[in-house]
């Protein structure tokens, strides 16, 4: 059987080396997406990312990544936001504006609020779900995960998936349809809970027809 190729887009503003490693640890073997034509290629997109929203869209459209991203959702393939991948997800954000994200959801990300809680959100917090848990969080008691952020996304289609987060306010952590899981928090430094987490995603996504 032919293996499933994992690729990580390397765009510039990626934490690809900490991810490479959980993936490695997991058992999965993965590839750096820095070319088009492998993009189109990959069975299973991982889309990391850290810094600021207009940047990382700027990298992506200069690359020519955007579309075959957007495609590649579209066509149901396995695909994972971690963090600024999680935002670019999204239509636009307080961060930059003027600046249109990937738009596979509906949503704004929205600066966090510093009159209530230490802005950047930084440190472990728990991940909460109002209707059923989620497949990814199985045999997890008490997901607490790793967050890093300023800025997040409150209001999301309810037909979505999606887990929140109270921090100040409650803000939206994750969301996931059958083909898509994507995260504000890292997993790849939330040490075994998100070493499961992820493993659960993978084992998910290698059953999907």
């Amino acid at each position: 059987m032919t293996q499933k190729v994992i690729g990580i887009v390397d765009y510039g503003a990626g934490n690809l080396h900490s991810v490479e490693k959980l993936f490695q640890y997991l058992g999965y073997a993965t590839r750096r997406i820095g070319t088009v034509s492998d993009l189109v290629t990959s069975d299973t997109l991982i889309l990391p990312g850290v810094g600021a929203f207009g940047y990382g869209m700027e990298q992506l459209n200069q690359r020519g990544f955007s579309g075959p991203i957007i495609e590649h959702i579209q066509a149901k393939k396995p695909f994972i936001g971690l963090c600024l991948g999680f935002q670019l997800l999204f239509e636009s954000s307080d961060e930059s504006p003027g600046v249109t994200g990937l738009s596979v959801f509906r949503g704004h990300v929205q600066s966090m609020d510093n009159s209530v809680q230490v802005v950047p959100h930084m440190g472990w917090n728990q991940l909460d779900y109002a209707d059923q848990q989620p497949y990814y969080l199985q045999g997890i008691d008490r997901p607490l995960v790793y967050f890093v952020h300023s800025y997040c996304v409150h209001g999301i289609d309810v037909s979505i998936g999606h887990t929140q987060t109270e921090y100040g306010s409650h803000f939206v952590s994750s969301v996931w349809t059958p083909t898509v899981f994507a995260a504000q928090f890292h997993p790849e430094k939330s040490g075994q809970v998100g070493v499961q987490l992820l493993r659960n995603v993978m084992h998910y996504f290698a059953h999907l027809k």
